[in-house]
């Protein structure tokens, strides 16, 4: 019989049944290789750790020996985005292509599925309510007939995604209150329903905080869907650390608390009237949390993440913090006492039971703060929607190493014989992968092999790279301004086609805002600036592809939204997962080097425990770190072997530091420009190829 390996390298032939079925499909060289890899640890078992750069292909590299090996899969994405794209267009169309059938199943996390009992208990509440939000009433009831036709229950179907995500949290289905069994909806459980699917499909198309929660499930013994696999592969694995460290860690915030606080009040008078002084607990809880919330808020800057320092947030006097927080615990223990009390009266209470005490578990861990952990953890007060101007804080804890996350899970008996496949294009600046493999415990396993695919981008003269140094220091407040400018004149060179990718939110802001000044300073602006401000993540870049595809023939004096240019000005969000085929994009300005804060309490634990082991914090820490972000934000420009583009990096730092040197050589093969006389050549030439490319199009 033909081995696997032989029929995988067929298929990638240049008279393979890819190059004859998919004629237009590029063939890449690095791809076939990533592809016969994938194969070999198919056949073999083991692990693959595999780094696919830029324009590899590593969606089809994996899949070619899935759908041949006739293997049943899990397939991890880093997004709902990734998740739908395989599932409704790229393995649909390979399936067709080699005329090999494969059943799919795509499964969300519970939260995205409507739980029909927990809408029959809001309902209820919500009408035996008197004087009840109107909105209220009128989201309830176009929810109430959606459930009545919906044959999955997945709030992205509910028209008005903005009513299901208000209500999702409240709605979802959530393992803390499912009633499992009990339930008198068991039978038409969505999520139930999506599991069953999802257990008889050949593949299983997931993302990867739905894998690790239910990893984590499964080691209490509960629902077995995740074995049985043959092989399980994690695209986008670069995230897989940051995601472990959260899930394994401990984590309660104001919403979550608030939100138990309501539910508890509208629940149990219903299940056992009379029983205990509901509303009073109910509003004992409340309260303690918005006096914490308050007095967070004006003893704490409203920043992401707040250093914990000697028992407290920093800012906050230890005993005030024991106060406040005591307060809340106390809360919790009363509701938890009542609830023991009346709990057999009712399975909604003994659900309701089960949530509080998890949330009381973690509150006590959280309080005894990261010192009384015998393995290395941060701990760090997060605030969360600041630009709504409701910030909401949490409070958090964080293992430094996940070894004994998913590398345990991995040697579980139940997954002997799986075959594991780790593919991303950013995991590691040396052969062994070392930035990936040893925080996820993977050195340790046997076999392990590690390899790594260079970018598709072999030619020099794709990417131009320019670093200004008449740019103030990146520390200088003026920096962001006297980018701006730069920005105004490059973009208008282009009419448009320009990413700006900024290391914070703050720098963002400042330099959409003085983008929009410079260009109406000139008195002809046809371009628009779009910021994270204006719209949603997917509205942006749908604006900003649409303005790349106008052309320049576009009459600028258009209304705005249909301006012949934009400038795309966004943060570390976007930093990743976007992608601008062809002259969309020509130019990407990357505000600083992308170093992690050394204020950031996961970055100083990282760090500290490296050095515990003799390693230098700079070179083991933030440097990689610098260097596989800043290859993540550089990948946005060349997708493609008939891309061109002008990086501009606005860090002199690059250029005058010894690491300098270093990450420049990460970056994918470029020529320097060495002056602004030579980038306005070179945006020119851009311009000039574009419109030649427009005119040859014409004949």
């Amino acid at each position: 019989m033909t081995s696997l390996a032989a029929r995988v390298a067929s298929t990638f032939g240049s008279d393979g049944a890819l190059a004859r079925r998919l004629p237009a499909l590029q063939r890449r060289a690095g791809q076939a290789e990533m592809a016969q890899a994938v194969s070999e640890t198919i056949a073999d078992g083991g692990i693959l750790v595999a780094e696919a750069g830029t324009g590899v292909g590593k969606t089809l590299a994996y899949l070619v020996p899935l759908l041949l090996g006739g293997v049943r899969a899990v397939v991890s994405t880093s997004s709902h985005v990734l998740q739908a794209q395989l599932a409704q267009r790229d393995i649909p169309a390979l399936s067709e292509a080699l005329g090999i059938p494969v059943r799919t199943a795509l499964l969300k996390g519970r939260a995205h599925y409507l739980c029909n009992h927990r809408l029959e208990q809001t309902v209820r509440m919500v009408e035996g309510v008197t004087g009840a939000d109107p909105r209220d009433r009128a989201d309830l009831a176009t929810i109430r007939h959606w459930a009545l036709q919906t044959p999955s229950g997945d709030f992205a179907e509910l028209p008005g995604g903005a009513v299901g995500s208000r209500w999702r949290v409240h709605l979802g289905s959530t393992a803390d209150s499912c009633l499992y069994a009990e339930c008198s909806h068991f039978t038409a459980c969505h999520f139930r329903r999506a599991r069953l699917q999802a257990e008889s499909a050949d593949w299983l198309i997931v993302n990867h905080h739905l894998y690790l929660a239910e990893m984590l499930i499964r080691r209490t013994g509960q629902e077995p869907w995740l074995v049985g696999r043959d092989t399980v592969v994690f695209d986008e694995a670069h995230r897989l650390p940051e995601l472990s460290r959260a899930m394994l860690g401990h984590s309660v915030g104001q919403q979550h608390l608030k939100h138990l606080a309501t539910e508890f009040a509208q629940i149990a008078p219903i299940e056992a009237p009379g029983m205990q002084p509901w509303a009073y607990l109910a509003m004992c809880l409340g309260q303690s949390v918005d006096e914490l919330g308050a007095a967070l808020t004006h003893m704490v800057p409203l920043q992401p993440r707040i250093r914990w320092v000697n028992g407290s947030p920093q800012g906050v006097q230890p005993f005030q913090w024991t106060r406040l927080a005591s307060a809340v615990a106390d809360a919790l223990q009363a509701i938890h006492d009542a609830l023991v009390a009346a709990a057999q009266t009712s399975p909604n209470l003994r659900s309701l039971l089960q949530t509080v005490i998890k949330v009381m578990q973690d509150w006590r861990v959280l309080l005894r703060g990261p010192e009384a952990n015998p393995n290395p953890v941060a701990q760090w007060l997060a605030w969360e929607g600041m630009h709504t101007g409701e910030p909401r804080w949490s409070l958090v804890q964080a293992p430094v190493a996940v070894e004994h996350g998913l590398s345990r899970w991995m040697r579980d008996p139940q997954n002997a014989g799986v075959s594991w496949v780790f593919t991303s294009a950013t995991l590691g600046n040396d052969a062994a992968l070392d930035w990936f493999t040893r925080p996820m415990g993977l050195q340790g396993l046997k076999p392990l092999k590690t390899v790594r695919f260079d970018a598709l981008t072999q030619r020099p003269d794709q990417m131009a790279v320019y670093i200004p140094l008449d740019l103030p220091d990146p520390s200088d407040p003026l920096h962001s301004l006297a980018l701006a400018d730069g920005v105004a004149e490059w973009a208008t060179a282009l009419d448009g086609r320009t990413l700006v990718l900024t290391t914070t939110v703050k720098a963002a802001r400042r330099i959409a805002h003085r983008l929009r000044w410079r260009l109406d300073q000139t008195g002809k602006n046809t371009l628009q600036v779009l910021d994270e401000t204006l719209a949603s993540r997917e509205r942006l870049l749908a604006a900003f592809r649409q303005a790349g595809s106008l052309g320049d023939q576009a009459d600028s004096r258009q209304d705005f939204s249909q301006r012949r240019g934009a400038v795309l000005v966004v943060s570390m969000a976007f930093w990743e997962g976007v992608d601008f085929p062809g002259e969309i994009l020509q130019l990407l300005v990357i505000d600083k080097l992308p170093f992690p804060s050394p204020e950031d309490p996961m970055v100083q634990a990282r760090a500290l425990v490296g050095q515990s082991r003799g390693l230098d914090p700079f070179e083991h820490t933030f440097l990689p770190d610098t260097e596989l972000a800043l290859r993540q934000g550089a990948g946005r420009l060349i997708r493609s072997y008939c891309d061109e583009g002008v990086l501009v990096v606005g860090d002199r730092r690059l250029a005058l530091r010894s690491y300098g040197q270093q990450l420049l050589r990460s970056l994918p093969p470029h020529r320097r420009v060495m002056d602004a006389a030579q980038l306005a050549a070179e945006l020119q030439r851009l311009r000039l190829t574009r419109a030649s490319t427009r005119d040859r199009s014409l004949f």
